[in-house]
């Protein structure tokens, strides 16, 4: 067993293409002594970071489950080094033996590849169990969870050979219990009895993957579909009828009829909504061990009030400016100049950043060419040339031929070149340091910066970029000492 700073993402991402997601959870009994400390479970020191308490949790079942569905060995799969005693699977845990979280990267079938986060979840009253997979092992993960669900179950005297209207309920207890981690939904009418074959079906297929709703219009407040279309849809709802909304920016719903299956198309764009839930429960359940001193900085200074001076024109200003440009990236209205970068995210730690620390970096007046105009705006220049610099790494080819050349210029140029302000400067970072993006570790050693003509301190970003699925990542937003070109 490794740490979970030892976790591969680099060569994960490069082979791993997830296709299925699955959600499950548990109920954690603690003995006696323990229940009025687990509240303390998961707090730290708001400055220091040192943990009042972890969460000793025995996994021994779960991987029970792995060892009884595909003959591993016990012992190996809780020493998670690799082996697991079946030739050609591969068998990693990351994380502190006893303790949760834990990863797992496991690999077999002939390309198949999961990971598997177990931790704990709403006040560590539940155990949560995400799990990702390629379309080779969906199916193989798929039979572990149906078994994990059944554990959960035990007390019901549930097994895997139940009648339909079992699983309908088995279902519906899962997707309540794991209903604010899920995202699309699947609507199948029960008033007149149990599902059909049909429907029991496709529960199996959406089991884990999927949130379940047994009337329309329940369940209906994360989506986007007008409130008065549903209630539309159920006045006029017919027997055996279904309807599915496979993610919550969905609009329309889409209907099938009684004896009318659901395409595979449609089931793999849940799927796909599936991955992002799953890499979202991931990323909740490992971040606090990544979580920086200066991300805890910045949450100490909004607790108490020191971030925001009430009234402070300049700095309100600055937390909108900060907020106005994220939300342009994030709504696309930058993508047709930037179109190698398919995707920008930002970090909590870069969105929470005290305005504080943002004044000086709106415009002001320069002169230039004999003319008073305003310069840029820091934020805006940052995110701008943050972006700019990520299309340029994307566009390289890696496959490409081509010559390596520099530029060589006069001494003239080479002075001037040298003694003009920085206008902006992509950096790498003397101190790298590892954060989380989409569910797994990554090392930020890059950086933006930008600062005014003749400005004395300027503005960085840290940011990571990733090449396997064209995106860019903003980490973190802070002042820095402005430098020369």
């Amino acid at each position: 067993m490794l740490p979970l700073h030892s976790i591969p993402t680099e060569i994960i991402r490069k082979s791993f293409v997830p296709y299925r997601g699955f959600l499950t959870k548990m109920p954690i009994d603690l003995p006696p002594e323990d229940e009025p400390l687990r509240g303390n479970v998961g707090h730290r020191d708001r400055l220091t970071g040192a943990k009042e308490a972890d969460l000793a949790l025995s996994v021994t079942p779960i991987y029970q489950v792995f060892a009884d569905l595909f003959g591993y060995d016990p012992a190996l799969l809780q020493a998670g080094n690799g082996d697991c005693g079946v030739s050609g699977h591969d068998w990693n845990i990351y994380g502190r033996q006893d303790l949760v979280p834990q990863v797992i990267r496991w690999r077999g079938f002939e390309g198949g590849e999961a990971l598997i986060c177990i931790g704990a979840s709403h006040q560590h009253y539940y155990a949560m169990v995400a799990g990702i997979a390629n379309k080779t092992m969906a199916p193989q993960l798929a039979k572990v969870f149906e078994a994990l669900g059944e554990l959960a179950h035990d007390n019901k005297k549930a097994t895997a050979d139940l009648p339909a209207g079992d699983l309908l309920y088995k279902v519906v207890m899962e997707t309540q219990m794991a209903r604010s981690e899920l995202t699309a939904g699947y609507w199948c009418s029960t008033e007149d009895g149990d599902p059909d074959e049909l429907q029991a079906a496709e529960l199996k297929k959406l089991r884990f993957s999927s949130k379940f709703h047994t009337h329309f219009g329940s369940g209906t407040y994360p989506y986007s579909v007008p409130r008065h279309r549903l209630t539309e849809l159920s006045k006029a709802q017919k027997p055996g009828q279904r309807m599915v909304i496979a993610h919550a920016d969905a609009k329309v719903p889409l209907l099938f009829a009684q004896g009318e299956p659901i395409p595979e198309t449609v089931l793999e764009q849940i799927y796909a909504t599936s991955v992002e839930d799953a890499e979202k429960a991931i990323q909740d359940m490992i971040n606090p061990e990544f979580e920086s001193r200066e991300e805890r900085l910045h949450n100490f200074l909004y607790d108490e009030g020191l971030a925001v001076t009430v009234g402070n024109a300049e700095e309100n200003e600055r937390a909108f400016a900060l907020m106005f440009r994220i939300q342009a990236v994030e709504r696309g209205m930058l993508r047709a100049a930037y179109r190698e970068v398919l995707q920008t995210t930002f970090s909590h730690n870069f969105r929470s950043t005290p305005p504080k620390s943002l004044l000086g970096t709106c415009p002001i007046n320069q002169l230039c060419g004999g003319h008073v105009i305003p310069s840029h705006d820091l934020i805006k220049q940052l995110i701008m040339a943050t972006l700019d610099h990520a299309e340029r790494v994307l566009s390289r080819r890696n496959d490409e031929f081509k010559l390596l050349g520099r530029v060589i210029p006069s001494d003239d140029i080479a002075q001037q070149r040298d003694m003009n302000p920085m206008g902006k400067k992509a950096c790498t970072l003397e101190k790298p340091y590892t954060t989380i993006y989409r569910g797994l570790p990554v090392r930020v050693t890059e950086s933006m910066e930008v600062a005014h003509q003749d400005g004395t301190e300027g503005l960085a970003a840290d940011y990571y970029v990733d090449r396997q699925n064209q995106a860019l990542h903003f980490v973190a937003l802070y002042r820095v000492p402005a430098r020369k070109a």
